[in-house]
């Protein structure tokens, strides 16, 4: 008490160096709490902390009062485990103190006084190594030093002897430190520096400048400026404390990191006379961090690397403290696996093994290697390679063990499926070689029973046949080990037990490991008493039908493993393989006599299979076409018949009222039927097309009035029509009807409104893709694309869109012939047509037309005249059909024309040769006989400048006028309006001759 007293410390203020002090210990040793303790007779004070609330402490809870009682640094790893502090409630509390490590402040005369000593709240196993046991004991040093420095300061203003007194144990204070101790007097600039200098850092005292200046010069240059002001701060103010880290040189040159600190001493008008301090050389420390960090790191990384759970036991083998390693691969609580306590989550089998070679290993202080399984945290065994080291310290003391816990299972799984299959490979290349032989299933079978039972070491092998019930079943053979029964025989399936039942019908295999244990006793039973007791039971299924079975049994229980089934499988499947090869080449050599009679009657039979399929599909296409055709001409025939009925009723009773309106209809249900010839001529590809050069961008222009009066209102109508667009080469009205159909449909395919969209474009034929190019006679086409917003179509609609007849409005609202006819339209210009379309996301129809190259010929008048024959012209009538004859005569007549009729080729060449005088021959294209053209040719080879009309209602060579007529021919469709063939004759007469 009396050293302590000397120093008059107790109860002052706190100062920077001694807080830096234990800042220092705390950051070295990594703890969140030091302390600089010193030990009073009525309390524990402290004079520097960090990490605690209080200043002192009661004696009775001191950790300290133990660390004076011996002579060296008190390590305590874990305070709970260390009697002396079962009482103490710092150590029992929640959060208690666990670990401690104190050095003892001594004074010069060895009497220690209180302790520098760091503090945490967890246990540290492994306690301090030993650089930092020299660490703490070096801080504890310096705090003495500290404490020296103070009282020598306290004590300058004293008598002379007790000043000489003072400087004599500074003196000793110095060489019993290695911190280099400065003593520099500010009036003189004279610095005193103690033996630490030269042992620290290299300088003779005696060679060296004893100044501030060079104390200043051999400061790093980057550290000088600062650290000169931040001294000359301290001195000009009115602090009587300094400290700062920089580099100071050594004498080789290098630079040691060091942290300096000093005294002011003042006089009675604070002016500062002295400084006193001491510069710790951190090089020791800097290392030790450097190399702590970059173990510290080596180590995390080297766990991280490692394919396993880390774990470490003490010295004596057991193991304690946390192991957060061993706590995630067993799920193990720290209590559960303390000591020997982790044996319990070893296999039953594997524990006592693995302690009695742990305990060899320990006592021998060698690595240790092993094997065992482990019950993990997912409550799955799994088998793990152990490997521990033991680790000792410099003195050659076992310190620890660290182990590591590898998987592998999956290694070991591999390694014994890996043999079995080599084994299994073995014995089916064996059982292959000697089934070889066999040429009949049953010699086959007996082979194999044979073979699988030796090999596996069961008590019997069977094959078996399933009746056509798949019920009852025969044992035709097998095979069976000494002492045991052949069990060939007939049984029934469902003797054997539901499960039997469900998997082998299943076609899933059945395995009993102990049928007294598996399997209710009753259908245990069956299997006892023919001497079974475990079982392997395979199906063979064929068409859905159990047909045979292949069984393993044997007369004790059994547990089957994964690689028995496997070879069983295997066995099974080779087997039957081979019965059917066997069977195969039987059936094959039987079937070699009569295969080629066999192959040309399935031949013919093909034929005729394929020839009935063909008329029956052509017959269903005609019958949906005519069935169509007839349906609508029905309707448009009970218009004209009945209104031509209604019309001869009344005018035999002379009646004159309603003859118009008959009239009216009956001329409606014609044009209608001419209408609906005329689509399906267009789908036909056999309608009399006028080929010219048309202008798209004009006729969608000039049929833009009409289709906006054909929309609906809340429809909006685009159209995209570029001025370079090429001319088509197609027939006007055709395409004029083709693009109103197509409007129609749209419009019908937007009942709540959207848009519709006319647009065209040049499409060079590299640009014509996914579009067939069959009949796509051109090089470059002409596109018109409609487009509407409206619901769309499905694919099965999208595939019959073109099909005549085909519609998918309501009853009434349409004929299922528009898009037939564009269809046939577009392939009989030489183009093509394509439907983009989806359901909810709209329809796009692609027409693509040739292009005509050569410009635009002007279209003459359209105006109908009708005047009547000059005198004297004559015109010869060929016509097969009577009632057109009839018409056409009569038309002839009323215009004044003399008229010779003929119903055929023949007979008109006949009348020409009597007719003085010929100036229109008018004749159907398709006569019996010759045709009108081949009449034509004959007429003109004696009036070479006879001009000539057809009239047609189909012909298959004149579906192209241009193509079909020559100079001064002409032709009409029928059916026609008298008006206009009486011009087209008017018209012709009066034409130039044609050249000769």
């Amino acid at each position: 008490m009396a050293a302590l007293d000397s120093y008059a410390i107790l109860d002052t203020p706190a100062e920077p160096d001694f807080d830096d002090l234990v800042l220092l210990a705390a950051q070295a040793l990594d703890v969140p709490i030091a302390v600089i303790n010193l030990i009073a007779s009525d309390r524990q004070w402290f004079k520097a902390q960090i990490g605690l609330a209080a200043r002192e402490m009661p004696l009775e809870v001191s950790i300290c009062t133990h660390a004076l009682s011996q002579d060296d640094v008190l390590v305590v790893p874990d305070t709970r485990l260390d009697d002396r502090f079962a009482d103490n409630p710092l150590v029992t509390a929640d959060d208690g103190l666990r670990f401690y490590a104190g050095a003892l402040l001594r004074t010069p005369e060895g009497i220690p006084i209180g302790t520098l000593c760091v503090l945490d709240r967890k246990p540290r196993p492994g306690g301090i190594t030993d650089q930092q046991r020299h660490l703490l004991n070096l801080l504890a040093r310096q705090a003495t030093t500290q404490m020296e420095l103070r009282r020598i300061v306290a004590l300058t203003d004293r008598r002379a002897d007790d000043l000489r007194s003072i400087e004599e144990r500074y003196r000793l204070a110095g060489r019993a430190t290695n911190d280099a101790i400065w003593d520099w007097d500010l009036g003189t600039d004279h610095v005193e520096w103690n033996e630490a200098l030269e042992r620290a850092y290299g300088f003779d005292r005696a060679e060296v400048e004893p100044s501030g200046a060079w104390w200043i010069a051999h400061i790093h240059p980057d550290d000088q400026d600062r650290i000169a002001t931040a001294i000359h701060d301290a001195i000009d103010s009115k602090a009587i404390h300094w400290s700062d880290e920089y580099r100071f040189a050594r004498a080789d040159g290098s630079y040691a990191p060091v942290l300096d600190r000093g005294f002011i001493i003042r006089d009675a008008s604070g002016r500062a006379t002295r400084m006193i301090g001491a510069m710790l050389d951190l090089s020791e420390r800097r290392d030790r961090e450097v190399a702590l960090k970059t173990s510290n790191e080596r180590f995390e990384a080297a766990v991280a690397a490692i394919d396993g759970y880390l774990w470490t036991n003490s010295a004596d083998g057991k193991m304690r403290g946390p192991q957060p390693g061993w706590a995630q691969l067993t799920g193990q609580s720290q209590e559960a696996y303390q000591g020997y306590g982790w044996a319990e989550a070893v296999h039953p089998d594997d524990a006592q093994p693995t302690i009695d070679a742990w305990n060899e290993a320990v006592a021998a202080r060698k690595m240790f290697i092993f094997e065992h399984r482990v019950l993990c945290a997912d409550g799955q065994w799994r088998r793990f390679y152990i490997r521990a080291v033991p680790m000792f310290d410099p003195d050659g003391n076992l310190r620890e063990w660290v182990g590591i816990h590898t998987d592998v299972t999956l290694q070991r799984e591999q390694e014994d499926s890996l043999a079995a299959n080599e084994m299994r490979l073995r014995f089916l290349d064996d059982l292959s070689r000697e089934i070889t032989v066999a040429d009949d299933a049953d010699r086959v079978m007996a082979i194999t029973t044979r073979m699988v039972a030796t090999h596996l070491g069961v008590s019997n092998c069977a094959y078996a046949d399933m009746d056509e019930d798949e019920d009852g079943f025969t044992i035709r053979g097998d095979w069976a080990a000494a002492g045991s029964s052949s069990i060939v025989g007939r049984y029934r399936l469902r003797d054997f037990g539901a499960m039997a039942l469900e998997r082998l019908h299943a076609g899933l295999p059945l395995i009993i490991n102990d049928n007294a244990r598996d399997l209710p006793a009753h259908e245990a039973r069956t299997f006892q008493d023919i001497g079974i007791a475990s079982t392997i039971c395979l199906p063979l299924i064929k068409g859905n039908q159990l047909t045979a079975l292949m069984a393993v049994h044997d007369a004790r229980p059994h547990d089957w493993t994964p690689s028995e089934l496997r070879l069983i499988a295997s066995v099974a499947e080779r087997s039957w393989a081979h019965i059917e090869r066997v069977r195969t080449t039987v059936a094959l050599a039987e079937l070699n006599a009569s295969l080629e009679q066999r192959v040309e009657e399935r031949s013919r039979q093909l034929v005729a299979t394929e020839e009935v399929l063909r008329q029956a599909q052509k017959m269903e296409a005609v019958g949906q076409l005519t069935g169509g055709i007839a349906h609508d001409f029905n309707n448009m025939l009970t218009g004209v018949i009945g209104s031509l009925d209604l019309l001869q009723r009344h005018l035999a009773a002379g009646r004159q009222d309603r003859i118009d309106r008959y009239i009216d209809t009956a001329m409606t249900s014609a044009q209608r039927a001419a209408s609906l010839t005329q689509r399906l001529l267009a789908f036909s590809r056999r309608q009399s097309l006028d080929v010219t050069a048309v202008n798209v961008g004009d006729l969608v222009t000039g049929m833009e009035d009409m289709l906006r009066r054909t929309m609906d209102e809340n429809i909006r109508l685009e159209v995209h029509l570029p001025e370079a667009t090429w001319l088509a080469k197609t027939d006007h009205n055709q395409l004029e009807s083709a693009l109103l159909n197509l409007a129609i449909n749209a419009r019908d395919a937007m009942p709540h409104g959207g848009t519709l969209t006319i647009a065209a474009r040049n499409t060079p034929s590299n640009e014509a893709t996914g579009l067939d190019a069959d009949d796509m006679q051109a090089d470059d086409f002409v596109e018109i694309s409609v487009s509407d917003t409206g619901t769309g179509m499905s694919e099965d609609v999208l595939a019959k869109a073109f099909d005549p007849f085909f519609t998918t409005k309501p009853i009434g609202a349409g004929t299922g012939l528009g898009l037939s006819m564009v269809y046939g339209f577009a392939r009989q210009s030489g183009g093509q047509v394509h439907i983009t379309s989806a359901p909810e996301e709209g329809t796009t129809i692609r027409l693509l037309l040739p292009r005509h190259v050569g410009e635009k010929e002007e279209a003459g008048s359209e105006t109908v005249e009708v005047r009547p024959a000059e005198p004297g012209e004559c015109v010869l009538l060929v016509e097969d059909d009577p009632s057109v004859r009839l018409l056409v005569c009569d038309v002839l007549d009323d215009l004044g024309y003399e008229v010779w009729q003929a119903p055929d080729g023949q007979t008109a060449i006949t009348l020409a040769q009597t007719m003085p005088r010929m100036d229109l021959l008018i004749s159907d294209v398709g006569l019996p006989g010759m045709n009108g053209r081949q009449l034509a040719d004959i007429l003109r080879g004696d009036r070479p400048d006879l001009r000539i009309l057809f009239i047609t209602g189909y012909a298959e060579r004149a579906t192209v006028r241009s193509e079909f007529l020559g100079q001064g021919m002409e032709m009409i469709a029928k059916p026609f309006a008298i008006d206009v063939l009486s011009a087209k004759i008017r018209e012709m007469i009066e034409a130039p001759a044609p050249a000769a």
